[in-house]
């Protein structure tokens, strides 16, 4: 990853002037937003952004009424595009590509002033702590991909929360206002499926792509983006999910798209404690178990996708990462071909929990019944 900008501050600055001449000549749309105890507005210069990049959000959305003139002190982010506005970007110091298939990535943090750029995407991020202020910006609404759609400002909210004791992890999580679960894992191995099957149980739904936890004063999960991606191979499993479809001509070999506010708005649940961590493993046969593993396990099923992807502070997010899992048990959920045996496996598991708070160093699975 290179380093970019001699001077991030000054560059933050430029790209607010950039932001306010866009909003001079496209206007200004306002959003309101509430994560846990966190208040953050999003400025739009014009609306043609406004869609891709809070329909993630949209079941987190606060109303404007809940603040009034001067009293709010959240993260202030503000977000143009240059095609739409007809406003170019004053200085633009990176090597832009139209595909998506380009990794090259710029990222530089000097006195609290974050920014990062990558290739494909187009997309620049920045954030100065010291004023709360961020700014987004892309060349066109064509170019955003559907995983920023999924999980848009990423970045930026990796470094807000943080910075205030929070950390963003790439994982699913399901539960009741008693506590919960938070299923991580690579690729393939069955997060999203699990996820999704508790739409029908009595289990709530916080998210399936990021969720951000804290870790003080116990580990607790926050619902972040209402978004859900399958392989299409898996879409037909979940039929229910077909009138939360973000696009139906999404390109070829991409991952299926939902959103699944404000269809299943009844089933999502702001936070939750966090009890247990579940690394699901997609098995060939017809029951779901689950049964306990090392710390270590988990650490390394949280860390390549949960820190790696996210620029900066890494090692800060490793260490709460890893604060995380020596609190709570970790377990394997080894997720069978039934679906409805996967929410009731893990609606025991918690049962277990609750009433043994040790039920994590037990050696025998845990069925459904």
């Amino acid at each position: 990853m290179k380093s970019i900008v001699s001077d991030s501050i000054a560059f933050a600055n430029s790209l607010a002037g950039d932001f306010d001449r866009a909003v001079q000549r496209a206007g200004l749309v306002e959003r309101y937003f509430q994560i846990g105890t966190h208040a953050i507005r999003i400025r739009f210069a014009g609306d043609a952004l406004v869609s891709s990049m809070t329909s993630a959000l949209a079941h987190v959305m606060n109303s404007v009424a809940s603040y009034t003139d001067g009293e709010f002190d959240g993260l202030t982010l503000s977000v143009f595009d240059s095609e739409s506005t007809g406003i170019p970007l004053s200085e633009f110091p990176f090597s832009s590509q139209t595909s998506s298939e380009t990794t090259e990535r710029w990222y530089g943090n000097q006195g609290g002033c974050h920014v990062y750029f990558q290739q494909g995407v187009n997309a620049l991020q920045v954030l100065n702590l010291h004023n709360k202020q961020a700014i987004y910006w892309v060349p066109s609404v064509e170019q955003i991909p559907y995983y920023v759609v999924a999980a848009p400002f990423l970045a930026t909210f990796h470094w807000w929360f943080g910075s205030k004791g929070g950390v963003l992890i790439h994982g699913g999580a399901v539960g009741d206002r008693e506590g919960g679960v938070m299923l991580t894992g690579k690729g393939g191995s069955g997060k999203s499926t699990s996820v999704l099957s508790c739409l029908d149980s009595q289990l709530k739904y916080a998210g399936d792509d990021y969720c951000l936890l804290a870790t003080h004063p116990e580990p607790h999960v926050y619902s972040l983006y209402n978004s859900a991606k399958l392989e299409p191979s898996n879409r037909d499993r979940f039929p229910q999910l077909n009138g939360s479809l973000w696009k139906s001509d999404q390109i070829s070999g991409e991952k299926t798209l939902f959103l699944l506010h404000p269809r299943f708005a009844e089933k999502f649940i702001s936070d939750f404690p966090l009890k247990a961590i579940l690394l699901p493993r997609v098995m060939g046969q017809k029951d779901t178990t689950v049964e306990p593993v090392h710390s270590a396990e988990a650490v390394r099923a949280l860390a390549p996708t949960s820190v790696i992807q996210l620029p900066g502070a890494r090692h800060v997010s490793f260490g709460r990462m890893t604060e995380i899992v020596k609190r709570v048990p970790s377990f394997r959920l080894k997720s069978g071909l039934d679906l409805k045996q996967i929410p009731r496996t893990i609606e025991a598991l918690l049962t277990r929990i609750r009433n043994s708070p040790q039920a994590g160093f037990k050696k025998e699975a845990v069925r459904s019944t």
